[in-house]
């Protein structure tokens, strides 16, 4: 599982994820309210990408990458 630091190069590995391999791809969005951060993970059970926020600007980006995939 690779952990990105930056939305854009997240975006751009999950969206090269479900391009290869659209029928397998699937993603999940999880709150941990411990860490008051927001965990986005793509797989397509052989590659796993996530990115971890907790910032809220990163909201409307997860909506547009939602309406992208």
């Amino acid at each position: 599982m690779v952990y990105y630091s930056d939305w854009d190069s997240f975006e751009k590995a999950a969206s090269e994820l479900f391009a290869s391999a659209a029928d397998k791809a699937r993603y999940t969005i999880k709150y941990r309210n411990c860490d008051a951060a927001l965990v986005l993970k793509v797989t397509d059970d052989a590659t796993c990408v996530q990115l971890r926020t907790g910032r809220l600007g990163d909201i409307k980006k997860i909506a547009r990458l939602h309406r992208q995939l």
